[in-house]
């Protein structure tokens, strides 16, 4: 078993530093270039380009734990307008497997 001590820590460290935690959001601000969106909370897991010219990053980013909700960055002009949690629900990142049939 301690054998596998430090194999375990630097997995659950691996784990816990995949996505970005919701405290990053706190640091965006109205008006903040997109570089430096990108900066706090990464790469986007996707981007929208708009008719209006607008752009939206999509995200999700760790609430706490295993749960992970959805997060977005709206740009105009390259500035950011608007920013926030989007609806939809907050998902787990350990993956659902059911249960095998019981056969009687």
């Amino acid at each position: 078993m301690k054998a596998n001590f430090p194999l375990v820590v630097v997995l659950a460290l691996l784990v816990a530093g995949c996505k970005t935690s919701t405290t990053a959001i706190n640091k965006v601000h109205l008006g903040m270039s997109e570089p430096d969106v990108v900066k706090i909370l990464g790469a986007p897991d996707s981007r929208a380009e708009n008719k209006d010219g607008s752009a939206r990053l999509f995200y999700t980013l760790r609430t706490g734990g295993s749960i992970y909700s959805p997060y977005s960055v709206t740009l105009r002009a390259g500035k950011v307008d608007a920013y926030g949690r989007d609806p939809g629900p907050a998902v787990s990142s350990i993956p659902f497997v059911p249960a095998p049939a019981i056969s009687q």
